[in-house]
């Protein structure tokens, strides 16, 4: 359908519009006359340069003749008032097919006040009239020259202007179509219906009225029959403004070589211009010749930092800096030449990662610090696949015996630059810089730098190779495009082509790297080049004053480079025909550019059709063999545009941005037991495509941390922004009104700012439902939870997929977005139960994934030197699911383990499924413009990780959580490194829905890593899990997870055992390095005798009749050395069944206990005590643990043991009878004591002195040592008999106007009419009440008020002011004078600091905070 264009032709400024014209339908001129005879040429003597040998009939033709510079001059003062020139074709009339009419007026002259003048062409069916079918003329309107097209449409002549006295202007008359198109400087502008039955049987230029002094120039006027390829009507483009696809990096080019070259050129600051003005680079590459020898890296960095501040002065932006390597220095190298290949060196440990990693630490150093050049991003090594006689260096994906292996150097330095930096100030690395992309070897390299792929910022490869399957290539690569993928060289020798060939051929491979592999940055190899044809983008021969060049692919690049920038998003964008056509929009979608490269050689024209975005103007630019990248003028949302055959085109374009939603509905997934096992994640074998939809627009944040590895804790703290010893939830069915009855949940906060608040599925756990947060009856959803067989882990569901439970939910919540769509704002919470047990899920989605695609545990054992109390048994599963089959104790088989993850994997994918249907319904509703949707996992889990399953821990795996937020108005397309907490999730929601967040939340706001996702964020997230009467606090900072577990206070607080894994060295926690021994290991003396039991049961003795002490060779799971096991343990207790050795320690001196352990059953404790021998003793012992074993071995150690005295025949005791009712066989091993101090020391980490104290704030409820002694809100709000809505801080029961929170703090009764006021002098209870003090220097403003002792829960602040508003009031205060009533309460009378007696008005005010 054609598409109905706007009436008043408007002016666009044209460079060279005669040559776009010839270009833009070069076809058959039947008629040309371009008037470029010598000067006096007389009417009937012009060059006709067209093909018919046409006879024209000659009107008069005095004072109508060439200028001599291409132009026809017409007057002034004609003769008769007018002459023409006709063409008769009656006789063969032209009945099928287009036709351009097109006329280039040079310029006009009219008399003032003149209204008759014109000059122009027609189009006629014969020779009187010739102008019936159509004209163009240049007409005088009251002297104003104007362009005015008449078109025979089918009701009628149809009149256009255009206010302009120049220009080129075209008809295309379409017979076939009965359409013609008119054009203004080759940009089409509308699409008129012609009559019917017509054929073109005449032409006519003609002048008239030309007698009053006006004149006229005519350029040229031709009449030309288009190609068959040409079909005269308009193609759309239709770009979609809301499918936002991947992010750009930017556009960038090499100036590996030549730096000084050009840093020293005569017209370096002009070409500098060229390249990051005109052509808008946005990243620059530079090569890393630190420490080359001969390589003068001294004067290159010079150069390279003289030209990148000149680009950035000049551009008024940062550049970003790519630096990569191309070979090490000499002295690192295989071949000790930095040329020709080679690989690392090495020694006798092996090849050199560790100098090789020290090398590019100081190189970025050296860059950075002492040249001061910013390098954004590194490559270790370009090319490292291929051997090259420049620098050069090989790295296979893994180490040889040839040669070093590129995944080891990767991480070491990785590990370097995180350790010096940290994660948010070292370089973005980029790997592998492959020379190529056909065959294997790209994703050899990236495969071999797996699992850690958080490591790598993004891929990037190089494109060398025969172009013929270039698109079968990059649609290969696009399988890793999980991470930004860079182009990072291009660069093709090309003497034989003519430049538009050139410029087409790199288009298209820009098209296609952009749109098939869905590139995110492209970077030609030269900027700059010697000789240069084709290798780079600018000619730079030798010499300073060597003439540069722009090479035909500098336009080509120009027309993505120029117009599409750095953070900038690729649209989804169709178009018809072959044209190929891409789009891009700005971070801030108030720019939007779309280029299309046409191929063929027939030329087109193409409107634009822009779903979901309003364009106010642009500027269309245009390259073919004769123009290069020129702009040919303004564009509106109506114009239709010419594609010339064999040309690239850009338009560019201003959009109104998306406005900031005022009240946003907010959709709130919840999803059970996810680890971030998702694509988006860097978990590229994992089939979540909507998870990824979704992450593509929002901002996904990398490290995010539940409050404790369970569902009922995590979720009760996300809803109620508050910490598991806040809530007192600690276990899965906890209920945190039973703690802090007056809790304003998320939802609660949202309905009492107009929200309306509901749910279906899985948002708190189970039972626990919390009614009041719901403005409707919450909804589980429905549908088949668990297995179809009973006790069953695992299972691929037959039956219909929608029959699950979350295929339930996701119906309902589907069908309910249409109902809330009425209900606005809503806040909309939808659970997911998978990928919790058990793992059902339909066999299509088991068929997603083959084995080899499952990843299994990089480590089954426990970490070394982890603690008891670090594992559950996995329970969950053990007791759970025994059908599955689960073993009661021991790991699981292979069969099964292989099984679960299986299952894990069908379940995600289920669930992201599920996430899909909620995506399509919003936008189906119209509903995701205005619609923050939030999606994140309760806790993570274990898929056999160091031999567990489940979660119940506080090891990283549970602790991290997935986390998505989008919001529509807000850029998007953001990885967020920063630290993050659940907790954070609630203040978020109230900054973006614009609500006063409740002070008693313990989260923060993380709206500003939003909108500047490049800020460090908070030092640290903290998790906690409780192990009965031993809770572990966790916090993890950049580096390091620290665990501390304790005791309650009311058994001291005591640290019982530490756990600090270092995430840059050790990502899996492999290793506890709490306790670090330095010195000389070897001499360690080891005050057990025969701990090994290498000598039999020599020194060991079990007291105890009955008990069997055997000692074994070996052991499955303590190894293939000697050691203890005791057996037939049927001691009533504990201490009844023992293995004893005597062992004395001395006072003052620092021990520490190690030993290793298993038992044939888990849940298994025992004790471990050293004691004074001899009966009434036991409360005097230096050391007494509990801790508890599995059927795998763990290695035990308590450090810290300092006896207070000497005692010679001590013993160290294993009491193993039964414990718990357990009584299995207990295993021993390698038991050690030795003492701190000497050659050889057992140290602290050091880094646990400062995580240790950034922890104790966090440490509360029963676990906090100190803390006041006043009863809770809760308790008394409970003790008066409160509950449900009742007992909310805010509430007001007793309707006497004052809420709970005002009655606990100034002792009033919640349940009783009572506002009454202070007494002054010996009052109890109470509203605060003025006094007035007098002083010998006149009255001060006093504020008496009863005030609660050791509640940690309010801060009372008095405050004084002159004024009654906001800002006058201040919370510092004069004297303070407390008068005691009870044990529980006291008076306190607070002066005002302002004593003047000048002083006329004066406020006083008690604010209370709330700090639960």
């Amino acid at each position: 359908m054609m598409m109905r264009k706007i009436y008043v032709l408007k002016k666009f400024l044209i460079l060279s519009i005669i040559f776009l014209i010839s270009q833009v339908y070069a076809s058959v001129d039947l008629e040309s006359f371009e008037f470029n005879d010598p000067t006096g040429a007389s009417f009937n003597t012009f060059i006709n340069n067209g093909t018919v040998d046409s006879s024209w009939n000659f009107g008069s033709v005095s004072t109508v003749e060439t200028d001599g510079s291409g132009n026809l001059s017409i007057g002034p003062n004609l003769p008769n008032g007018q002459v023409y020139r006709k063409i008769d074709y009656s006789g063969y009339p032209y009945s099928s097919g287009t036709y351009r009419l097109e006329i280039d007026f040079d310029s006009v002259s009219f008399a003032s006040g003149d209204n008759n003048g014109n000059v122009g062409v027609g189009m006629g069916r014969q020779m009187e009239p010739a102008y019936d079918l159509a004209q163009i003329i240049l007409q005088a309107n009251n002297g104003t020259p104007r362009i005015q097209f008449v078109i025979a449409g089918t009701t009628g002549n149809v009149y256009r202007n255009w206010d302009v006295s120049s220009g080129t202007a075209a008809i295309d008359f379409n017979i076939n179509d009965q359409t013609a198109i008119i054009y203004h400087n080759g940009i089409a502008q509308e699409t008129i219906d012609i009559s019917s039955n017509v054929s073109i049987g005449a032409l006519q230029l003609k002048a008239q009225s030309l007698d009053t002094g006006s004149s006229a120039k005519i350029n040229s006027f031709k009449f030309i029959q288009l190609s068959d390829g040409f079909s005269g009507s308009t193609g759309i483009i239709t770009v979609s403004a809301d499918e936002r696809l991947q992010k750009i990096e930017g556009f960038g080019a090499s100036g590996a070589w030549f730096e000084t070259s050009l840093n020293n050129h005569n017209d370096r600051d002009e070409i500098i211009n060229k390249a990051f003005v005109e052509l808008g680079l946005d990243i620059f590459r530079i090569q890393n010749r630190f420490l080359h020898v001969g390589g003068n890296h001294a004067n290159i960095s010079d150069a390279l930092k003289d030209i990148i501040t000149e680009a950035e002065s000049q551009a008024g932006r940062d550049i970003k800096v790519l630096m990569s390597a191309w070979s090490p220095p000499e002295s690192l190298k295989s071949t000790g030449s930095r040329t020709n290949g080679g690989t690392l060196s090495s020694d006798e440990n092996g090849y050199q990662y560790d100098e090789y990693a020290q090398w590019w630490l100081d190189s970025y150093n050296y860059y950075t610090q002492t040249k001061g050049i910013d390098i954004d991003y590194i490559s270790i090594q370009n090319e490292p696949n291929f051997v090259a006689t420049w620098n050069s260096c090989i790295l296979k994906p893994t180490e040889t015996s040839e040669y070093a292996g590129y995944n080891t150097a990767f991480e070491k330095v990785w590990q370097k630059m995180a350790t010096t930096y940290g994660i948010h100030d070292m370089p973005k690395m980029i790997a592998p810089e492959h020379h190529h992309l056909t065959g294997a070897n790209f994703g050899n390299y990236i495969d071999a730098l797996g699992p850690h792929y958080d490591r790598i910022y993004g891929y990037g490869h190089h494109l060398y190779q025969d172009l013929t399957n270039v698109a079968d290539d990059y649609l290969s690569a696009k399988e890793y495009d999980y991470k930004p993928l860079f182009q990072t060289e291009y660069g093709k020798e090309n003497t034989t082509d003519d430049e538009i060939t050139r410029k087409l051929a790199l288009a298209t491979l820009m098209h296609q790297g952009l749109t098939i592999e869905n590139l995110s940055s492209y970077m030609h190899w030269g900027l700059w080049w010697q000789g240069s044809q084709g290798q780079s983008l600018i000619d730079l021969p030798s010499g300073n004053n060597s003439a540069y060049t722009l090479q035909p692919e500098y336009h080509a690049f120009k027309h993505y480079s120029a117009f599409i920038h750095a953070d900038w998003r690729r649209l989804q964008t169709t178009t018809a025909g072959n044209l190929l056509t891409s789009s891009y929009s700005s971070a801030d979608r108030t720019q939007l550019s779309i280029v299309i490269v046409n191929n063929d050689s027939t030329s087109t024209s193409v409107n634009l059709n822009i779903e979901n975005a309003v364009v106010t103007n642009g500027g269309v630019y245009q390259s073919t063999d004769v123009l290069d990248c020129a702009y040919l003028g303004t564009y509106s949302s109506e114009d239709t545009i010419s594609i010339p055959a064999k040309s690239i085109t850009t338009v560019s374009m201003i959009t109104t941005a998306p406005e900031v939603v005022l009240n946003p509905n907010i959709l709130f997934i919840s999803i059970d037991d996810l680890r971030p096992q998702i694509r988006c994640y860097d978990e590229p074998q994992m089939v979540t495509p909507h998870f990824d939809r979704l992450a593509k627009d929002s901002y996904l944040f990398t490290r995010a941390y539940c409050q404790q590895g369970v569902c009922g804790p995590s979720r009760a703290s996300i809803m109620t922004g508050m910490r598991p010893d806040t809530t007192g939830v600690y276990q899965y069915n906890g209920d945190f009104r039973n703690s802090m009855p007056w809790a304003v949940t998320l939802p609660m906060k949202l309905s009492e700012n107009g929200y309306y608040s509901t749910a279906i599925g899985k948002i708190y756990h189970g039972s626990v439902n919390d009614v009041l947060s719901w403005d409707d009856a919450h909804s589980a959803g429905g549908g088949q939870y668990g297995s179809s067989q009973p006790q069953r882990g695992y299972e691929q569901y037959s039956g219909a997929e929608n029959n699950l439970r979350d295929g339930t939910v996701a119906g309902s919540a589907v069908t309910r977005l249409a109902n809330l769509k009425n209900q606005q704002p809503f806040f909309y919470g939808v659970g997911f139960v998978r990928p919790h047990l058990p793992f059902v899920a339909p066999q299509s989605y088991w068929d997603l994934y083959d084995i080899s695609d499952l990843e299994f545990p990089e480590m089954d054992d426990q970490p070394i030197n982890a603690l008891s109390y670090s594992y559950s048994d996995w329970g969950e599963l053990r007791n759970g699911y025994g059908n599955t089959p689960i073993p009661s104790s021991g790991p699981v088989s292979a069969t099964v383990e292989q099984n679960l993850i299986h299952g894990y994997y069908a379940c995600v994918s289920y669930v992201d499924t599920q996430i899909g249907r909620l995506l399509d319904a919003l936008e189906a509703q119209g509903l995701a413009d205005n619609t923050i949707v939030v999606v994140w996992g309760d806790h993570g889990f274990h898929l056999g990780d160091h031999g567990q399953w489940c979660k119940h821990s506080n090891f990283e795996l549970d602790a991290r959580v997935p986390l998505i937020v989008k919001v529509p108005w807000m850029q998007g397309a953001q990885k967020i490194n920063s630290l993050v907490e659940l907790l954070d999730v609630y203040p978020t929601l109230m900054e973006l829905c614009g609500i006063e967040a409740p002070e008693e939340l313990q989260g923060e706001s993380f709206v500003s890593l939003m909108n500047n996702p490049n800020l460090p964020g908070p030092e640290e997230a903290v998790s906690q899990y409780n192990r009965g009467n031993v809770m572990g606090y966790s916090i993890r900072s950049d580096r390091y997870r620290y665990t501390e577990w304790r005791t309650t206070a009311a058994n001291g607080g005591a640290i019982v055992g530490r756990e600090i894994y270092d995430h840059f060295i050790d990502p899996n926690e492999n290793t506890n390095i709490a306790s670090v021994v330095t010195g000389n290991s070897e001499d360690i003396v080891n005050l057990i005798v025969n701990g090994e039991f290498d000598n039999g049961n020599s020194n060991w003795n079990t007291p105890t009749q009955g008990t069997t002490l055997t000692v074994l060779n070996s052991d499955s799971q303590l190894g293939s050395d000697p050691l203890a096991r005791l057996s037939n343990l049927n001691g009533a207790n504990v201490y009844q069944d023992k293995l004893v050795q005597t062992i004395g320690y001395e006072a003052g001196k620092n021990y520490t206990l190690e030993f290793k352990a298993r038992s044939s059953s888990n849940n298994r404790q025992i004790r471990v005590i050293w004691l004074p021998s001899g009966a009434g003793q036991y409360n005097n012992n230096v050391i007494v643990q509990n801790p508890t074993l599995s059927t795998s071995s763990q290695t035990f150690t308590f450090t810290g043991i300092i006896p207070s005295s000497t005692v010679a025949n001590a013993q160290l005791q294993f009491q193993v009878g039964t414990f718990n009712g357990s009584s299995a066989d207990v295993y021993i091993d390698s038991v050690k004591i030795y003492e701190a101090g000497g050659s050889t020391t057992t140290e602290q980490h050091p880094a646990i002195a400062d995580l240790s104290v950034k922890l104790q704030p966090y440490i509360g409820g029963a676990y906090k040592v100190g803390a006041g002694g006043a009863d809770s809100l809760t308790s008394v709000l409970q003790s008066a008999g409160l509950s449900g809505a009742n007992a909310l801080y805010d509430a007001d029961p007793d309707g006497d106007g004052l809420i709970n929170l005002v009655e606990y703090a100034l002792n009033l009764n919640p349940t009783q009419s009572d506002r009454n006021l202070l007494d002054s002098l010996n009052g109890s209870s109470g509203l605060p009440i003025p006094t007035i003090i007098e002083k010998n220097n006149g009255s001060i403003l006093a504020i008496e008020y009863m005030r609660r002792k050791g509640a940690d829960e309010i801060t009372y602040q008095p405050e004084f002011g002159s004024r009654l508003i906001n800002g006058s009031w201040s919370s510092e205060s004069g004297q303070e004078t407390v008068t005691n009533i009870n044990t529980d309460w006291e008076r306190v009378r607070v002066e005002d600091v302002d004593g003047s007696s000048t002083n006329n008005s004066r406020f006083g005010r008690l604010r209370l905070i709330f700090n639960p």
